[in-house]
């Protein structure tokens, strides 16, 4: 089962925060947060009008991952309200050929960004990736996610490429880096 030992965290501002892996019971402040965050950022791949799924899907997910034992989703919440989410997983667990591999994505609330909030979200997927036999963590960042980025780069992270009109916004179109981290390397 991956779950995280819940924990309390002090951000800049002063506010203590929860740190803590997602239950079935938080489904319904999981989708307010995902149906929220398109108006705050473009930075994910959340967007306005997104079809999300139902709050009995949503639990099911949360509990089908909860006994996974590799899938991390891992939630902070600001009293009820959940603020940032990290999802750790291994793409496709039964390919023999990617058993090293794992990927995370953030999500974070725009109002708690520049707390130490990524750092702490980041800071737990290596100790888990180390457990379960993981040897590379990938992910992708938006290239306009400066922030991002240079978090990333801080925990070791390097790009590995850069995917050209990845995302096409408001007309606007949007460069992906592909970023990844080993973990053997010496």
């Amino acid at each position: 089962m991956a779950t995280i030992t819940p924990s309390k965290m002090l951000i800049v501002s002063g506010i203590e925060l929860d740190i803590r892996s997602l239950e079935s019971s938080d489904a319904s402040i999981f989708l307010d947060f995902l149906a929220e965050l398109p108006h705050e950022s473009n930075h994910t791949m959340q967007y306005v009008g997104k079809k999300l799924l139902t709050l009995d899907e949503t639990k099911s997910r949360i509990e089908k991952f909860r006994l996974d034992r590799a899938t991390l989703d891992v939630g902070v919440f600001d009293g009820s309200k959940l603020i940032g989410f990290l999802n750790f997983r291994m793409p496709d667990p039964d390919h023999p050929w990617l058993q090293h591999l794992g990927r995370f994505g953030m999500m974070i609330r725009k109002d708690y960004w520049g707390q130490g909030i990524g750092k702490k979200l980041l800071s737990l997927v290596e100790p888990h990736a180390v457990k379960i036999g993981i040897t590379k963590i990938e992910a992708d960042v938006r290239c306009a996610n400066e922030r991002a980025v240079v978090l990333y780069k801080n925990f070791g992270y390097e790009i590995e490429g850069r995917r050209r009109h990845a995302v096409k916004i408001d007309g606007e179109w949007g460069d992906e880096f592909f970023i990844a981290k080993f973990l053997d390397k010496k």
